[in-house]
Formats: C-alpha cells, structure tokens, sequence
C-alpha cells in the first residue's frame, strides 16, 4: 500500500472457484475503493502440481468496458509455487509456514509477474500485463527481487515466529553478502545458459534426424569450456532438465537483459527509498500500466529519465 496505493484484502472463494485445497485468494483493492484485481496464491506442492514456481494471468483488466457485459473486467492472475509445506510453525503455534530467504525472494519474483498482470490496463487482451516484448518481460519481476533484500522491506514482515521481533539489522547485512558472494560466477552461468539456448535454435545447429543427447553434450562440452572455463562432466546431462529451454526457447538471454534494466530502475528510483508512494505510482504510470503497449525503451526512459545505463549492474557485481 505504502508503494502502489493497493491494499491486499484475503476474501473467501466463490462455490466452486478454488482447484484444490490450501489455496488463497486476495484482492487488490485501489484507495479510492476500486477493485484493481484478483490474485490465487497456490504455494504449496501436492501430486500431480507443477513443481517449479510460476504465475499465470487468468484475465486481464481493460482501458475500456467490455462490449458483452458494460462493465471494465477485473484482472486476476494466479502465483504459482511448490514450497516446503512440511516447514511449518514449532510448537504448533501457527498454520502456517516458515519460508526461507529464497523462498521470499522467490514469492517476491513471482509477485512482480502479477502486479504487472493486475495492474496493465489495454485495450487488447493479447498486449495486456506480461503479454510483451520477451526481452523485457521479466523486468518487474527481477526488480522486486531488489525489495526483498532490502531490511526497510523486510522489517515489514520478517518478524520471529515467537517474539515478533523485525529481522536484525546484521542477518539482512550478512544475507545481502551471501548473495551476493558468486555473482560473478552467476552471471558467468546466465550467459552459458543464453549461449547454449542461441546456439540450440540457430542456424548452426544440426537439426537433421532430430535433436540427441549426444548432440547437445558435444554442443554443451565446446560452450562451457569458453563460458566457464572449466571442462564440461560429460555424465551430467543438467540441460536435459532446464525447462526454460523450452518455455523461453532462443529468448533465454532476456534474463540478464531484465537484470540490467531492474538493475537501473532500483538504483535511480527505489533504492533511497523502497516504499516511496510517488516513485511507486510513477512505476505504475510508466510501465505497469502498459502491458505489452509500449517500446519498453520508451517505458523505462520515461521512468529513468535518461536513456537506460548499465552501471548499475556493475555496481551490483562489484559491491
């Protein structure tokens, strides 16, 4: 609420809406009293779930009324995750669960994906939220990764399940070292992933009687020998098991383009002040609203300022 002007408001489930038990439902409720949207919360894994964490934008909200009904539709988008269930509450002082910092982190990438969804307002369905240029579209998400490091951010709810006092000051200093520790060696991972999903759908690929296992280990081999600098384990087959070669196939490389722009966004615009109203508003106005609508070097130049600059995620490398 303290960024966006939202509050979230947990309501009951109609007859018939929730897909499984666990499930939450939250609504978006803007100050004047508006409803901005829906948001189904599915965190915890069961048989048969997807195993890895998602969201998935149901409804889109409109500039403009529908044509069937006269009334402008309510967004709704669900944030999908498989995280430990078993870690609950010692001492059975609560329902709920313990989350790990990567767990928060990874609730708080997610939530990025549907506040883009909830909050875009398009004349079409097809441009509305993350419905956009690949090369950007994970730029919300990144940069609310940057929220969750931050102890302005995390005293807000970081609290101990007995005492409820707010996370210390030194846990969040040595949490922030800690990820940043490897990052060097992080992006050096990011660009082999990018690398090895460019040269898997180029033209240089040999694709005559399909793709083999013997195939991508001899193309995996050469790449990891120039990207990481160390020789390829010729047993393990990891790129078997990434799926995002598949969900982001040739476009995987968007990943490192979104660090950069969240990077920047961050650094000139939250990191003096992470629940700052006017540069939460502004963040709406420039890019949420948009979807998939504008050039994204439009929406971030008209959040930046200035045209977009990489030291920041020098900066972040660095420090």
């Amino acid at each position: 609420k303290s960024l966006f002007g939202i509050s979230l408001n947990e309501v009951a489930f109609e007859t018939g809406e929730a897909w499984a038990p666990d499930l939450r439902k939250i609504e978006l409720v803007e100050e004047n009293g508006e409803l901005a949207g829906f948001l189904y919360l599915d965190l915890y894994p069961r048989p048969g779930k997807y195993g890895s964490a998602a969201h998935f934008q149901i409804s889109s909200g409109r500039v403009k009324p529908s044509i069937w009904s006269k009334k402008k539709p309510v967004a709704s988008a669900a944030l999908v995750c498989s995280f430990n269930a078993s870690r609950s509450f010692p001492l059975g002082l609560s329902s709920n669960y313990l989350l790990t910092h990567n767990e928060v982190q990874i609730l708080f990438h997610e939530f990025g994906h549907a506040l883009h969804s909830l909050l875009s307002r398009t004349e079409l369905q097809h441009l509305a939220g993350t419905r956009g240029e690949l090369d950007f579209v994970e730029t919300p998400a990144q940069l609310m990764e940057y929220f969750a490091l931050d102890e302005r951010v995390l005293s807000q709810f970081a609290k101990h399940y007995i005492t409820g006092n707010p996370i210390p000051s030194e846990m969040v200093k040595d949490l922030k070292a800690s990820k940043s520790m490897f990052q060097a060696i992080h992006i050096q991972q990011q660009i082999l992933f990018a690398m090895f999903d460019q040269s898997l759908f180029g033209p240089d690929f040999d694709h005559s009687a399909g793709v083999n296992s013997e195939k991508t280990n001899k193309l995996i081999t050469k790449l990891e020998e120039i990207y990481r600098g160390f020789p390829h384990e010729k047993s393990n087959f990891w790129h078997a098991r990434f799926t995002h070669f598949v969900s982001y196939g040739a476009t995987y490389y968007s990943y490192s383009y979104a660090r950069a722009f969240a990077a920047d966004l961050w650094h000139t615009c939250f990191a003096s002040n992470p629940l700052c109203r006017q540069a939460g508003q502004k963040y709406r106005d420039e890019i949420l609203q948009w979807g998939g609508v504008k050039d994204p070097n439009e929406m971030l130049q008209g959040m930046l300022g200035r045209p977009l600059c990489v030291d920041a995620v020098v900066k972040d490398l660095v420090e």
